[in-house]
């Protein structure tokens, strides 16, 4: 019925080249002539076609001749987004940027046995298309069909002619005197690529539309599927809609119309009966910050001489949720502008664009240029990871005053899905050749032959000409020192997810230091930090780090202490010997002081041994080190800037959770400065407190420079936990700019709300106030509550009426007993039935991430044994139902299920197991462990019951009866639904889904169990006295059935409740489209005690329903409801294209008659078509007053914030 899956800030200022300082490599050389040239061995380099067209994601084999035939192929110029193969040469267009006339890719062919190079320029063009695709005629009819895309020189000939019809070269086609199918090809010679369009020649050429009944969310347009006749149709929409072009239907203002369809050949119509729908009306807040980790440096990025500001906020929200921005401040005349001149947006849902950033002129034209991490964009498979080079201006800025080129002029991306290529970033010369070079960390990639999670740098030496080629020059795999004190890749120690570059053994050439979470496989955030040796160029051999560290600095005894060591690493000189220095952090270190109070540790630059063969213990391996007091964090961020002016670099600590001396204050937070130059004191220089308790000051500096010609530098730094409005607790930080004297100013952010799930789940819970219409649940998960705190999570709920719902909520429900920060409340919604026996319907709500407490609240009165604490077990919430529409504010019933992290996926109720009259409730637990069996799943029964006497709260650790998955990885208990009496025993009965089980070893085919009721005192329901079962095997690899469940009443046929079986990543040739199975509950009854196939092949097509576009997951959420005609079925398809977009999802309402499903449903809901809204992640169903009640979520909804989700609820005529 509903979604269950869920498919900070960052602060920089840019200067230098490294993040930290490093000793400056000799000036650029002459490097050419070390190899023989290629024309001295036979003949120059060449690379064939030297300049070409092609489609976007078309192939094309460039061959390279001449010089010793030992080849690299690489992209020097990046435009589209392609990729090539370095062996041998086969190139796939990526896709024309869309705005730019000529998106052109370069070529580099180089040959590793001698100097030479040659380059082919390769146009990436929109792969040609035909329209009108496919239309039918009648014989003789006629119609022009057009070319699109391509090299844009088409011919059009007959593939094939079944009708006896023409077509000229330049498209006109005559449809022939027989009734077939004929097929006009375009050709694109250019490309050597075509298009086709088929023609249906048929007697009658009227036109058809099915549906007929769409509803369109207002703001959005639909594409309706008109067909037959020419495909020219005259339109006539009613007003509140309007048409935007051929079909396709946008609504404009909420209301019910028609739109006329009209063929312009044959006159014959089409009518369309629209609905415009507005989402339910809710409070949208800007969410919480709070984010932990920020690096800083700064720089001058417009040429004017001035130091600039760049902040990269990885978790900002702008466009999507969390898809991250780059905020770049301009210094005029020695005044940091408080709006940013430049906001450079991610452009897709969680990419985290500004997950690290750097200035450096990289492609050596004199001109800084910007580097940004995007760790978890999308370029070609999920969570790859990328880097986006932004050019330096000439002029410093453009025509409006930005700097930087408005597009990336180059991009750099992972190899695998997950990697997150781009954490962090580097740039040094690490071979010496004097051009500056660049590392990238991917901490979730893996050697193909190490293991998962090991971490990978990946080092991109440039060429002459600051030019790059696509592929790594240098790749360094996480190895650390396993049980038997071997170097050998470690699992999961996430090397990378800091880098810093620098000369830390004064030979002229960088080095790399990296972090890693662990260094072997005993511990999880201990941290570590791996320096790795620069290597010169020598012969073809062209250098960069070696693949061993040098040095593995960790705790020797190799016991975790959770401290994250080296969780900001530095390079720098800070003592003036002319070495970088290595520094590392430890914020979470227990000092002798007290627990997180937090430490920073310098090692001091010094000439290297031997690849390290185990471990340099933290103490033993620092020359200086400063400790906090209890809770301080020392070394939450760290910098190495110059910050009293004279010259030499200092190390700021940010040391978010300080003590200031202002008792009045409570841990504000503050940055510490160590001056260097020398030995570092034991004890700050200078301290540079916050000003608000809480606020985190420090998390997150960096040094711009001298604004105001005093001598020190002024610095940015943020602090998460300040709110924009004192007392209100809304956490949604600052970023301050910090002057030499005088108090911290806040320079403007931009935020929106988003990110709260709104519509995330939905629930028709039944007539609460008796006035005949139903209420509806909403859960809202990830809101905010201002004053209180982050994913608080509420559920709302609305009134009833005849035509859907009141827009306003009647009640939110928050701020209970417990209630708290982070436990998603709402996260699964449901009805309950009539839980505790008083007559009117109650309400069911899951909480993820609650915590069970010890003691309990004295309001608590606990059923059983309640002892000790438990971390997000997940938790019920039963919530009474009252007559006036609304629910108690305090829950009657709190149930905590039985595995810390281990958290509830789906809830039940309205289902009486044991048959006492009462309804009982069914708790569903995918993550489970039960005996050790990962991820076995399992569901647990909670028995109705009569409120307390006293008002107090019933709370529960153990369930009334409980099964686990029998096998480890099958994830029992997915989905749920209440299937009624199914035997007849006075009893009902419940289904759970298991849709990761591999069913006779077809992999994540899933498997559905049937459970039948059953009283322990065997005085109801017949002698058993425990689950009896009835599985239901999937037979369709990874369709995962039993991902989503519904039904439960009678659909068709007579006889039992029947059940539908959602498979959403059921896969045919059209891709992962999805497919709902409808189950006889006779059959299940027949096999009381057996195995039997969701679905029964001598049933007939009618008992499937399948998805219509690749990708769609038809089948992610189902309802049922029936009607005096029948069964009515609402399944939702979150990744389909519904109102043409990919991704904005859309619902269907099905007709089941006595045979099975109508093929053609009743009625359409399109997608929304600005963003990627997923509408259909849930959807709910109920029948009242004569008329069918819908509601339909769209978590990640952007018409009315970015990504913060919607919910629409109707009525509709059966």
């Amino acid at each position: 019925m509903r979604d269950r899956r869920l498919i900070g800030w960052t602060l920089l200022l840019v200067g230098t080249s490294c993040r930290g300082a490093f000793t400056v490599p000799p000036e650029p050389s002459d490097t050419e002539g070390v190899l023989p040239g290629c024309g001295e061995i036979s003949a120059p380099l060449a690379l064939e076609p030297t300049s070409a067209s092609v489609g976007a994601g078309q192939l094309l084999v460039l061959r390279g001749s001449g010089g010793t035939g030992h080849y690299r192929y690489g992209l020097v110029d990046n435009r589209s987004g392609g990729e090539i193969d370095p062996n041998v040469g086969v190139y796939v267009a990526g896709a024309p940027v869309p705005g730019e006339e000529d998106t052109v890719d370069v070529v580099l062919l180089e040959d590793l046995g001698c100097t030479g190079e040659a380059t082919a320029t390769v146009r990436v063009v929109e792969a040609p298309r035909i329209t009108p695709t496919r239309v039918a005629l009648e014989p003789g009819q006629s119609v022009t069909f057009r070319g699109e895309g391509g090299s844009g020189s088409y011919v059009f000939d007959l593939a094939v002619n079944a009708s006896g019809g023409s077509v000229t070269a330049e498209g006109a086609y005559v449809a022939g005197s027989r009734h077939g199918r004929d097929v006009v090809r375009l050709r694109d010679a250019m490309l050597e690529s075509e298009a086709q369009a088929m023609v249906d020649v048929v007697a009658d050429a009227g036109l058809a539309l099915s549906p007929t009944d769409w509803v369109i969310p207002v703001g959005s347009t639909a594409a309706l599927p008109v067909s037959g006749g020419s495909g020219e149709y005259e339109v006539v929409v009613a007003s509140g809609f309007e048409l935007v072009s051929g079909t396709t239907i946008r609504a404009t203002s909420s209301g019910a119309g028609m739109a006329t369809f009209t063929d312009r050949f044959t006159g014959r119509t089409a009518v369309a009966r629209l609905t415009a729908i507005s989402p339910l009306d809710t409070d949208r807040v800007v969410p919480t910050d709070r984010a932990e980790t920020h690096v800083a440096v700064g720089g001058d990025v417009d040429g004017d001489g001035d130091r600039d500001l760049v902040v990269g906020m990885s978790a900002l929200s702008l466009d999507w949720f969390e898809s991250g921005a780059v905020l770049i401040y301009l210094n005029e005349g020695g005044v940091i502008g408080p709006e940013p001149a430049r906001v450079i947006r991610g452009r897709s849902r969680d990419e985290e664009l500004g997950t690290d950033v750097a200035l450096a002129d990289l492609d050596d034209d004199g001109h800084l240029d910007l580097l940004v991490g995007a760790r978890r964009a999308d370029p070609i498979r999920v969570d790859v990871g990328a880097v986006h080079v932004y050019g330096g201006l000439a002029d410093g800025v453009d025509a409006d005053g930005r700097p930087f080129t408005e597009e990336p002029v180059r991009s750099f991306f992972g190899n695998n899905p997950f990697d997150l290529f781009g954490d962090s970033l580097a740039v040094c010369d690490f071979n010496g050749d004097g051009r500056l070079d660049l590392a990238v960390s991917a901490p979730f990639a893996e050697d193909p032959d190490g293991l998962r999670d090991q971490g990978t740098i990946h080092v991109f030496l440039a060429y002459p000409g600051g030019r790059f080629i696509s592929s790594p020059d240098v790749q360094l795999f996480g190895v650390g020192v396993d049980e038997t004190g071997a170097v050998a890749p470690i699992e999961r120690m996430r090397l990378g997810e800091a880098i810093a570059a620098g000369d830390y053994d004064g030979d002229g050439v960088c080095d790399l230091a990296a972090y890693a979470v662990m260094a072997n496989a005993n511990t999880s955030d201990s941290g570590a930090v791996f320096l790795y040796r620069g290597r010169p160029a020598a012969g073809s051999d062209r250098g960069g780090p070696e693949e061993l560290p040098r040095l593995i600095w960790t705790r020797a005894d190799a016991v975790d202490d959770d401290a994250r060591f080296g969780e900001d690493v530095l390079l720098g000189d800070l003592n003036g010997d002319g070495n970088a220095d290595l520094v590392a952090t430890r914020y979470l270190h227990d000092g002798a002081a007290g627990s997180d109070s937090g430490a920073v540790y310098v090692r001091y630059g010094r000439g290297f041994g031997e690849p390290a063969t185990g471990y340099t213990d933290v103490d033993a391996g620092a020359d200086w080190s400063f400790e906090g007091l209890a809770s301080d964090r020392v070394g939450n961020a760290a910098v190495l800037f110059d910050y009293d002016g004279d010259g030499r670099l200092d190390l700021l600590s940010g040391d978010s959770r300080a003590e200031v001396v202002d008792g009045t204050i409570d841990r504000p937070g503050m940055i510490r400065v160590f001056r260097g130059g020398g030995d570092l004191h034991g004890a700050p220089d200078i301290e540079i407190e916050g000003a608000v308790s809480g606020e985190r000051f420090g998390l997150g500096i960096g040094g711009i420079g001298d604004l105001d010609g005093d001598g020190r530098a002024e610095l940015a730094t943020f602090a998460p936990y300040h709110d924009t409005v004192e007392g209100t607790n809304d956490d949604r930080g600052a970023l301050y700019l910090v002057p030499s004297r005088g108090p911290p100013t806040e320079l403007e952010v931009p935020h929106h709300p988003s990110g709260m799930l709104e519509g995330f789940t939905t629930a028709w819970l039944g007539d609460l106030n008796g006035d005949g219409f139903p209420e509806l649940a909403v859960g809202v998960p990830r809101r905010d509550l201002v004053g209180a705190g982050g994913n608080f999570g509420v559920v709302r709920i609305h009134a009833g009426t005849a035509t859907g719902v009141a827009s306003t909520a009647t009640q939110e429900l928050s701020r209970f007993e417990r209630h708290s920060d982070s436990d998603e409340l709402g996260w699964q919604v449901a009805r309950a039935g009539d839980f505790d026996g008083d007559g009117v319907p109650d309400l069911l709500a899951l909480a993820r991430n609650e915590d069970l407490p010890d003691p309990l609240p004295p309001t608590w009165t606990p059923v059983g044994a309640c002892a000790g604490t438990r971390n997000d077990p997940g938790t019920l919430y039963v919530f009474r139902g009252r007559v006036d529409g609304t629910v108690e504010a305090q829950p009657m019933l709190v149930y905590f299920g039985p595995f810390a992290g281990q958290r509830f996926e789906d809830v039940l109720g309205a289902v009486d197991v044991n048959g006492d009259g009462l309804d009982d409730v069914v708790v569903g637990g995918r993550e489970w462990d039960p005996d050790g069996r990962n991820n076995a799943g399992g569901v647990a029964v909670i028995l109705g019951r009569a409120a307390t006497t006293d008002g107090t709260t019933w709370v529960l650790c153990d369930p009334d009866a409980r099964y686990d998955g029998p096998t480890a990885d099958v994830r029992l208990g997915d989905a749920l639904v209440a299937l009624g009496d199914l035997d007849g025993d006075g009893c009902e009965d419940f289904a759970a889904g298991a849709p990761e089980a591999d069913p006779r070893a077809v992999n994540n085919a899933g498997e559905v169990v049937v459970f039948f009721g059953f009283d322990a005192s065997a005085t109801r329901c017949g002698p058993e006295t425990g689950f009896t079962m009835t599985t239901l095997y999937g037979t369709d690899r990874d369709a995962q059935a039993g991902f989503t469940l519904g039904g439960g009443i009678e659909l068709y046929g007579g006889g039992p409740a029947d059940l539908l079986v959602g498979a959403p990543r059921y896969r045919d040739g059209r891709g992962e489209v999805g497919r709902v199975v409808l189950v006889d509950g006779a059959r299940i009854v027949a096999a009381v005690g057996g195995t039997i196939p969701v679905f029964d092949a001598a049933a007939g097509a009618e008992r499937v329903l399948d998805g219509t576009t690749a990708g769609e997951r038809f089948g992610w959420s189902i309802d049922a409801a029936r009607d005096g005609a029948g069964g009515l079925v609402l399944v939702g398809g979150p990744f389909g294209a519904s109102s043409g977009p990919v991704n904005t999802g859309g619902a269907a309402l099905f007709r089941v008659g006595g045979t099975g499903f109508a093929m053609a449903p009743r009625l359409q809901i399109a997608g929304e078509s600005l963003g990627e809204g997923n509408l259909g992640s849930s959807v709910s169903a109920t029948f009242a007053m004569g008329r069918v009640y819908l509601a339909v979520g769209a978590h990640y909804s952007s018409l009315v914030e970015p990504d913060d989700g919607a919910t629409y609820a109707f009525a509709v005529a059966p």
